[in-house]
């Protein structure tokens, strides 16, 4: 799945749920959603674009560019996508929703090693993807 197609499901299904994101909370969303598919599916759900790592969690550049003009605010868009979250993703975004967006960070970079490995001061690298494959195993929703 392409990422700006998950990020419209994403903002979609929230804005469905009465919950409006905002782009930090959209970022880890799709983050969670990509562990969640390597633990329910065995592979990847986001096929063209990487996660790097940045100051407050996992970022995919394009989709952060494509909403930074709402700040911390909620995304309110509403996308005619005739797609559905597939199950997995759905139960994910779920499960996180109402929490705060800095329970999102902490939990990101809890769970994410890449930032033990690779953060230096404002530096913004890509996670390999067998790394975020590697932290699935560690992912819980509960």
């Amino acid at each position: 799945m392409k990422a700006l197609v998950l990020a419209h499901l994403i903002i979609n299904f929230a804005r469905e749920q009465g919950r409006p994101v905002s782009n930090l909370q959209l970022q880890k969303l799709m983050y969670f959603c990509q562990l969640a598919s390597y633990k329910s599916i065995g592979k990847r759900l986001i096929d063209d674009y990487c996660f790097e790592v940045w100051r407050f969690g996992p970022v995919i550049p394009g989709v952060y560019y494509q909403y930074a003009m709402y700040g911390s605010m909620p995304i309110g868009i509403h996308y005619s996508e005739t797609e559905k979250l597939p199950a997995f993703a759905a139960k994910t975004v779920y499960f996180w929703i109402n929490r705060w967006p800095g329970d999102l960070v902490r939990y990101a970079k809890h769970i994410c090693s890449s930032w033990k490995q690779m953060t230096v001061a404002n530096g913004k690298f890509p996670i390999p993807e067998e790394i975020i494959e590697r932290e699935a195993a560690l992912y819980s929703e509960n």
